[in-house]
């Protein structure tokens, strides 16, 4: 719990939530069963090409991203 609002007469209380989005729809994969190595790097194949499909521009900068990513899995 965060904290107590006011809203007109009555006082509502406020919540900050326990996990991130990406670390929530992580959780769900995970008890859908896609939670191995093959799996995942389907899912965000299939997440990346649709990204591509609606973009149209900004692509390649979400692939340098990704490639970030990659390398700092391998660091650690």
């Amino acid at each position: 719990m965060n904290g107590v609002v006011k809203s007109v007469k009555q006082y509502a209380r406020t919540f900050i939530p326990a996990m991130t989005r990406e670390q929530y729809v992580a959780l769900v994969m995970e008890q859908l069963g896609i939670n191995d190595e093959m799996a995942l790097a389907k899912v965000a194949v299939a997440m990346v090409q649709r990204f591509a499909d609606k973009q149209k521009e900004g692509t390649e900068e979400l692939v340098k991203q990704l490639e970030n990513i990659v390398e700092q899995l391998k660091k650690s």
